[in-house]
């Protein structure tokens, strides 16, 4: 059989419900129609609104006839019990299922494979569940999930977690780019991964996005700025085409960001902490320092947050002190690096 991988639609929905209830094994469980997936609180959230930004999919199909043979794709979820992602974690979940009759002939494995290419270009990372002893635990792994946890599943059975990271070497090739347009749908993807991970700070670009490049240019040009508020530069980070994180490069650091904020402050998106993307951040950000003439910048973070203060000091970072943020409630460490 002549098989193609190509991009889930919109209009692939209802194949989707279909492959949903195979893919949750409902049949074994009793149910008899793809409509109960839909009734179902559980399963309907990895399909229900299908089509928002952070959802991405393959079908395969028979080249000539166009025949479905199977479709696998992936979304952000809520966290609850018996999810692929751990407590803490914000990571798209994986969903994947062959017509009945077809199984076994390798259609699974292309898919999964068809959507990790897919993925790469809008998450670091993919999580599913599987039961123990479902054979396909073998085809995750040869695409490169590894378990991470065990669940009790819906039906009160044992489950594994399994992950697959996505990106090899994500801090080797990081770039960084200038905010834009072509970034939206990434950046409103990441976004959400930061909500779900219980951190605010892009929310507002989910549905926003206009907003927040517009504030990101005016920042830049110095241009109706609140008041309190300094001309800045915004970088995204960028690993491949996936998005990264974000760095912030304030030339100039008033008095009221002498303790918290600096000149430089940064973030890397949850699913890629500890991987060395915010070292390689902080050193490409400190290159577009020196060319604006700074002779050392100041960079601050939580005196708890030991994760930060290493990649500053792996960045040259001298401490000069531990201050008390009254607005925040925080002790700060403040480092400088010199640039000249």
């Amino acid at each position: 059989m002549d098989i193609r991988i190509r991009a889930a639609e919109r209009s692939d929905e209802p194949f989707l419900w279909e492959m949903l209830f195979e893919a949750a094994h409902m049949a074994q469980d009793g149910a008899t129609a793809a409509d109960e997936a839909r009734a179902h609180p559980y399963l309907a959230r990895y399909l229900a609104g299908w089509g928002r930004p952070d959802d991405v999919g393959v079908v395969a199909e028979e080249a000539g006839t166009a025949r479905r043979l199977g479709a696998a794709w992936a979304r952000l979820l809520d966290h609850a019990p018996g999810s692929a992602a751990g407590a803490g974690e914000a990571l798209p979940e994986v969903a994947i299922a062959v017509v009945p009759g077809l199984r076994g002939g390798g259609i699974g494995g292309r898919l999964i494979r068809g959507l990790c290419d897919a993925a790469r270009l809008f998450y670091p990372a993919l999580a599913l569940t599987v039961r123990d002893e479902n054979p396909a635990r073998r085809m995750y792994e040869r695409a490169g999930f590894v378990v991470t946890h065990t669940i009790t599943n819906r039906v009160g059975g044992r489950s594994v977690a399994m992950r697959a990271d996505l990106l090899d070497d994500p801090a080797g090739g990081l770039r960084l780019v200038e905010p834009d347009e072509a970034w939206r749908r990434r950046f409103q993807v990441m976004a959400r991964e930061y909500l779900l991970a219980g951190e605010d700070r892009y929310d507002d670009a989910i549905d926003g996005f206009d907003a927040r490049l517009a504030r990101i240019r005016r920042y830049a040009a110095g241009e109706n700025l609140p008041e309190g508020h300094v001309p800045g530069f915004t970088y995204w980070a960028v690993a491949g085409e996936t998005l990264v994180g974000a760095i912030r490069l304030r030339p100039y650091a008033p008095p009221h960001l002498q303790v918290y904020g600096g000149n430089i402050g940064y973030d890397v998106r949850p699913a890629l902490r500890g991987r060395g993307c915010g070292t390689r951040m902080l050193a490409l950000c400190l290159e577009q320092a020196r060319t604006l003439g700074l002779a050392r910048a100041l960079v601050t973070c939580d005196d708890d947050n030991l994760a930060s203060a290493r990649v500053i000091e792996k960045n040259g970072g001298v401490l000069e002190d531990t201050r008390f943020h009254e607005p925040t409630g925080k002790l700060v460490r403040r480092y400088w690096i010199a640039l000249a």
